[in-house]
């Protein structure tokens, strides 16, 4: 079992804690790179288990039967792929190119799209309104199509042949916030449109000075967590 299953409980609240708890609006899982090391290494995690952990999560946060408040809200997912490694980069004495196989990171990569489509025909088919939400940015494909290829054109988008660079996390954020900005637009998560999330608090200068409470009745929440 992944480590992240067995700390759900203390990540999620329970559905009889929602009252007094915060509401989560959208989750990032975003696994693979080291579950792929090969099988012979400490840590490593089967393909087949890999995806099993997957599902889990997303039954926890999406079933009207999970015990965790997540689930009751219209939360809004994003799976990640593993990205690619570039095992030109790695050091001699690190034992990385014995234990890091592109090919075997690929795989995952693989299993996350696959999940996450079986998820998008799950989601569609669920009645709840408004409801819960998944997409999938593929981090993998991203970076081969930003270097040109999966060779000596990735080194600006690491720092050490696995570990993405300033670079790479550009990449990889322009990804997030595209599915932010189209896919779950009107969502209430869209930092650059005001009527999606408007500021919590007005400005100054939407406040009467004379009648503090107007700063209480400026305040805004988005429309979709009022619906």
């Amino acid at each position: 079992m992944h480590s992240l299953l067995v700390l759900m409980d203390e990540m999620l609240a329970k559905k009889e804690h929602a009252a007094t708890s915060p509401v989560i609006r959208m989750v990032t899982i975003w696994l693979g790179a080291n579950d792929a090391i090969l099988p012979t290494e400490p840590g490593a995690v089967p393909l087949n288990e890999f995806t099993s952990n997957l599902n889990a999560m997303l039954v926890a946060l999406t079933s009207a039967s999970s015990p965790y408040a997540a689930a009751d809200t219209p939360l809004s997912i994003i799976l990640i792929t593993p990205g690619p490694c570039w095992p030109g980069m790695f050091e001699p004495d690190t034992g990385r190119d014995e234990w890091c196989i592109p090919e075997n990171m690929k795989m995952y990569r693989d299993a996350v799209l696959k999940v996450g489509a079986e998820w998008k025909m799950k989601e569609e088919a669920d009645p709840r309104s408004p409801k819960w939400m998944i997409e999938t940015v593929d981090a993998w494909g991203d970076l081969v199509n930003a270097a040109g290829g999966e060779g000596e054109g990735l080194r600006p988008y690491f720092t050490d042949g696995i570990h993405f660079s300033s670079k790479g996390y550009s990449v990889l954020w322009e990804g997030i916030a595209k599915v932010i900005q189209t896919k779950f637009a009107g969502r209430g998560l869209d930092w650059e449109v005001e009527r999606d999330l408007p500021k919590r608090v007005p400005a100054s200068e939407d406040v009467d000075w004379k009648r503090p409470q107007s700063v209480i009745e400026g305040m805004k929440l988005p429309k979709f967590r009022l619906a």
